[in-house]
């Protein structure tokens, strides 16, 4: 949406050994910037889901997740109730993002409940990781073994949603999980920080690319972010670039149909695919930047 406060780059590249396999990129990448009505502002939502590798269709699991995900939320944001609120201005945080992984979670099921070629729910395992801007805060959860990082006003640099604990090395909770709502991590207290100035959304690919681990705790890594952060910020303050797109990139370089009309998609497939990234991980890798000002 040109003329937004806000805007978010994302795209999703095979990892190394998906391409020496032959097997698609596993991961998904959606997000939206709409307006919510008169003197409400724009929202955004960000849905990032990683397709399990031990699932022959993840990769169809992540796309309708997303979708479905962010469908949900962008309903709470845009339907009017009454007294002049919004369904979201009336509903706890909480709720919002449980209904959106539950939404996810029931579209995958229904795809695998009409599937004519015998795939089952399984077949579907993904990730889920949800940001929604509303109103000058943002909220956040995630089940899976991604993270989500915000940079703020005051220079603080954090980890809002760490990746889910596990109990053994490789394990992770896909929604598909009869468990997942146990293994959900939300934002504390669900209310975003104020003064949120950026944020990332980004799948287990990038984890070790773009995180420290300090006294046993995950921390971003700043010499990765806050470069990251000032080039897209210079970039929203140059020509406002923003979107509503599909940042899914299925492909090795970024470039699919929905990404060609934002320079900013491309950018960071390339990052994504730079020497440096793939020297860490040969996993799928997926990274989408929101950028906020005040309106």
């Amino acid at each position: 949406m040109k003329g937004s406060p806000i805007s978010v780059y994302c795209a999703s590249v095979r990892g190394q050994s998906h391409i020496k396999s032959g097997k698609p990129c596993q991961d998904r990448c959606y997000f939206e910037i709409f307006g919510c009505g008169k003197g409400k502002g724009d929202a955004a939502v960000i849905a990032v889901a990683d397709g399990l590798g031990s699932a022959s269709h993840s990769e169809i699991g992540a796309d309708i997740a997303v979708h479905a995900a962010a469908a949900e939320i962008k309903r709470y944001l845009t339907t009017d109730f009454e007294d002049g609120l919004t369904l979201a201005e009336i509903t706890s945080d909480e709720t919002i993002l449980l209904d959106a992984f539950t939404a996810a979670a029931e579209a995958i099921e229904k795809y695998a409940e009409d599937a004519a070629n015998g795939v089952v729910k399984k077949d579907l395992a993904c990730t889920l990781a949800l940001l929604f801007y509303f109103g000058g805060k943002a909220t956040a959860a995630q089940v899976g073994d991604g993270a989500i990082v915000g940079a703020f006003s005051d220079g603080r640099m954090e980890i809002i949603v760490k990746p889910v604990d596990s109990e053994y090395i490789n394990e992770v909770t896909p929604i598909t999980s009869p468990d997942w709502k146990s293994r959900m991590n939300m934002t504390a207290g669900a209310s975003a920080p104020v003064g949120l100035v950026n944020a990332a959304v980004f799948t287990d690919g990038c984890i070790g690319a773009v995180t420290v681990k300090k006294d046993g705790n995950i921390e971003p890594f700043e010499g990765f972010f806050r470069p990251l952060f000032d080039y897209f910020n210079s970039k929203n303050r140059e020509n406002g670039e923003t979107g509503e797109s599909d940042g899914s990139e299925n492909g090795e370089n970024g470039e699919n149909d929905d990404n060609k009309g934002n320079n900013g998609n491309r950018d960071i497939a390339g990052l994504l695919s730079s020497e440096k990234m793939c020297s860490v991980s040969d996993d799928d890798k997926t990274l989408a930047v929101a950028c906020f000002k005040e309106e």
